[in-house]
């Protein structure tokens, strides 16, 4: 399974649900009719007044060229505005998309590893999902097929289908290591996990 399908699968089964609830919202008005030319400009002015989840649509924008070519580096700075504003799906792509700019360092991959577990241990799918797919595929840290199905099972518990997953990667390590596995534990909250993302996300432009 690709990154950016991992990443957004996860952040596509909530965003729909959180735009629904902003529908007396013009901007919002504005996604769900396909406008998002239009939509992010007013976005845009919602996201300067501190609004983390219209700063998060004006991000994506950015990153799929919404407003012309894709444009990755105003789409960095919009997630990351987006998280200073307590918007916590905006770390996922942050991380992804300066992986996919750059070539990470060994310290820089440890760096992101280590704040997407926290995430992840906030119950974010999207970090979970990542997670699950560096370990499968050796992105930033060496294969380990067990940790994957960690992370994946850790996500099971939150959206069933990737049940899946966990079967395939059950059958290659075997079932005595499978019954070895514990979920990631869900003992950090937002507010812990982004404080230590704002506090290093700097560094990582």
């Amino acid at each position: 399974m690709h990154r950016s399908l991992v990443i957004g699968i996860g952040i596509i089964a909530v965003i729909g649900a959180a735009i629904a609830l902003r529908l007396h919202d013009a901007p919002y008005i504005a996604v769900i009719k396909g406008e998002r030319v239009a939509a992010t400009e007013g976005l845009s002015r919602k996201a300067e007044r501190g609004d983390g989840f219209a700063a998060l649509l004006v991000a994506r924008n950015y990153s799929q060229g919404v407003m012309g070519a894709s444009n990755r580096e105003k789409a960095i700075d919009w997630y990351l505005t987006a998280a200073r504003a307590n918007e916590i799906r905006a770390i996922v792509p942050f991380v992804d998309m300066t992986l996919t700019r750059d070539t990470a360092t060994p310290d820089q991959c440890k760096i992101f590893v280590s704040l997407l577990d926290l995430v992840g241990r906030t119950g974010e799918l999207a970090a979970l999902l990542t997670l699950a797919h560096y370990y499968e595929t050796g992105l930033c840290v060496e294969t380990d097929l067990a940790m994957a199905a960690r992370y994946y099972l850790s996500a099971v518990r939150i959206d069933g289908r990737f049940h899946e997953r966990v079967d395939t990667i059950g059958k290659q390590i075997g079932l005595e290591a499978m019954r070895e596995l514990t979920p990631e534990p869900l003992d950090t909250t937002p507010n812990v996990a982004l404080a230590q993302f704002l506090a290093v996300a700097p560094s990582l432009r």
